[in-house]
């Protein structure tokens, strides 16, 4: 049985299928960890792994980048992933891709 996604889970599945849309690939994990607020790379890399070990929503294709399996995109090609209290994130991925990096005073 797969284990249901957790709402940070469901924020970066939807995150990474808007940029797929707006880019056609996924971004690389420095991207997703500006974008989220973490304070490195490893910590994307870390989420990614579980999407990919624990879900099976990503893979790595033959060039070693992430891809999404067929699962995942016929799932997202649906509409957006739902937390379990029922909250869609598709507005919130979108905020966070329009986010401009904040500029220090």
């Amino acid at each position: 049985m797969i284990r249901p996604l957790t709402d940070s889970q469901c924020a970066l599945m939807n995150y990474l299928w808007q940029f797929f849309l707006e880019n056609d690939q996924l971004p690389p994990c420095q991207t997703i960890a500006r974008n989220f607020g973490w304070s490195s790379p490893n910590a994307a890399q870390e989420k990614l792994d579980s999407l990919s070990h624990l879900h099976g929503l990503i893979e790595k294709n033959s060039l070693g980048k992430w891809k999404f399996t067929d699962r995942a995109r016929d799932s997202l090609a649906k509409g957006p992933y739902v937390t379990a209290h029922g909250f869609a994130l598709r507005a919130m991925a979108r905020e966070i891709l329009q986010q401009s990096p904040r500029q220090s005073t």
